[in-house]
């Protein structure tokens, strides 16, 4: 059955749907049925590269797999040093479907829709899109709704290719992609909803001149091959962007934005999105770009400064619960997942995977050096599936019924010079070993791939580095017998500069 469904990945069709008038419905007529673009390089991830270091109570999905090097040769695009990854997870039975972008969504061209099944990683379809964003199963049909992040489809003559914004629907039964190239003048579309009303799309657009801004929500009552706008930045869904849409507690829910860099909010419809409502306590405080969540009959908002989330209650009150001693994963789209045992995980900073089942008391699941910012879980091998990002990212597994850990504390470092050397010391502590870790700038995202040398003892010089130009900065982390590692030490840095005389 596996190599079927991989003859058929290379033969897909792809069906666009393309108006050529300004009405937001497309024109049936206006279809042209294209081959899929499939991937130019060997669909399957080769097991040929080193195994990664392990992280402890995580199992590496795919030991020898360079996913970076897979993507690049199946899309053409070089990953993104920091941000590349495995932006959404959506587990399907036996498989897991997934979405890669080369660096964050709308940040550059790449993104490739591929499959984890039977111990391989195949590439599937390579979407038109800087980025990949979410997927979002259809209420009725066995299909997957996908959403266009930013389309880097040719322009139009005399326009841009934000003339239309794409979505996709993928059919896990046949291997078909359909992509809709229809929704008029989006630049985003940054999150689907699926509801027995029909198909929403939360999308960012422009006025018809490239220029002046808007939020929009619209609706298809045909996966996609028609859409209707329902709301614009004048129904209160975000003067700049909306970012995302949800349906709880039988209304629709929408995060708006009316200035970019600005906090978000959060709007609420009753009646099937003709009407929306902006909710005040969520003016101000919401994160942007993380997906609405609901849990225990609740709807999760990450707030806009990462140290907790709101909870929209199905009464309407609002409650507040901030993390205590972490923060979420910045830069995280699809950072919640739920266990079969009703236990909610999230992705943290400093590599770690947080657990909680009230929302008040929280464990660690994983301490590392690397930046996890997806979750998803995969109810069929009853594993937490995360992955993490930057060049050396990959997908691990969470088994929910380890313990927690009692990751070690942070070195309390400190730098000075001896002569040309950097010596960089700390407090001792018993049955720790300590990690260096060393960069040219002072973003160390992530860790991993800065990672420079080890040390049992807590002293490390770094020789001559003092004689050089330029920055050098460091993070030491303790990682004790078990594995876990810490989070970093406060940032240390060497300057080195010339002094030019006056004349």
């Amino acid at each position: 059955m596996r190599y079927i469904l991989l003859v058929l990945a290379a033969t897909l069709l792809t069906v666009l749907m393309v108006s050529c008038s300004n009405f937001v419905q497309a024109d049936p007529t206006q279809v042209a049925i294209t081959p899929t673009p499939t991937p130019p390089g060997p669909p399957d991830c080769q097991l040929t590269s080193p195994e990664a270091p392990g992280v402890h109570n995580l199992v590496d999905m795919l030991p020898g797999c360079d996913y970076a090097q897979w993507f690049e040769d199946n899309t053409g695009y070089e990953p993104d040093d920091s941000y590349f990854g495995d932006y959404k997870i959506l587990p399907w039975d036996e498989a897991l479907y997934l979405g890669f972008g080369k660096a964050r969504p709308a940040e550059f061209n790449g993104a490739l829709f591929a499959r984890y099944q039977s111990g391989a990683l195949t590439a599937l379809y390579q979407p038109t899109e800087q980025g990949f964003i979410d997927m979002t199963p259809d209420i009725a049909r066995p299909v997957i709704h996908i959403p266009g992040a930013d389309p880097t489809d040719p322009a139009e003559s005399g326009g841009s290719q934000w003339d239309w914004g794409n979505t996709y629907v993928y059919t896990p039964t046949t291997g078909i992609m359909t992509k809709h190239r229809n929704l008029p003048n989006v630049i985003h579309a940054w999150g689907l909803e699926s509801t027995t009303a029909g198909l929403y799309a939360a999308v960012s657009s422009h006025l018809g001149d490239y220029e002046t801004w808007t939020g929009e929500v619209f609706r298809s009552n045909d996966l996609g091959n028609d859409w209707t706008r329902i709301a614009d930045k004048n129904a209160g869904v975000g003067d700049y962007r909306t970012y995302d849409i949800i349906q709880f507690n039988n209304k629709l829910y929408a995060i708006w934005n009316d200035e970019y860099g600005e906090p978000c909010g959060l709007a609420e419809s009753s009646d099937d999105g003709a009407n929306w409502a902006r909710l005040s306590p969520f003016t101000g405080y919401t994160q942007c770009r993380s997906r609405l969540f609901i849990y225990n009959d609740q709807l999760l908002i990450i707030g806009s400064a990462l140290d907790g989330v709101l909870a929209l209650h199905t009464d309407g009150s609002v409650s507040t619960h901030i993390f205590p001693g972490f923060h979420a994963q910045a830069w995280a789209y699809n950072p919640f997942a739920i266990d079969a045992q009703n236990r909610l995980y999230i992705t943290a900073d400093h590599g770690r995977i947080m657990r909680t089942s009230d929302l008040i008391t929280w464990e660690t699941l994983a301490a590392s050096d690397r930046e996890f910012f997806t979750l998803a879980y995969w109810s069929d091998a009853d594993r937490i599936v995360a992955g993490d990002r930057g060049a050396m990212g990959r997908l691990w597994l969470l088994d929910p019924d380890l313990p927690a850990i009692q990751p070690p504390p942070a070195p309390n470092a400190v730098i000075s010079l001896d002569g040309d050397d950097v010596i960089i010391q700390w407090p001792t502590q018993t049955q720790l070993s300590y990690r260096i870790y060393r960069s040219n700038a002072p973003d160390f995202t992530p860790p991993v791939q800065f990672f420079y040398d080890a040390t049992d003892v807590a002293i490390w010089e770094d020789a001559d580095v003092g004689a050089e130009g330029g920055a050098t900065f460091y993070q030491v982390r303790s990682q004790n017998t078990a594995g876990d590692i810490s989070g970093p030490s406060s940032l240390l840095g060497k300057f080195s500069f010339e002094l030019t005389p006056e004349e």
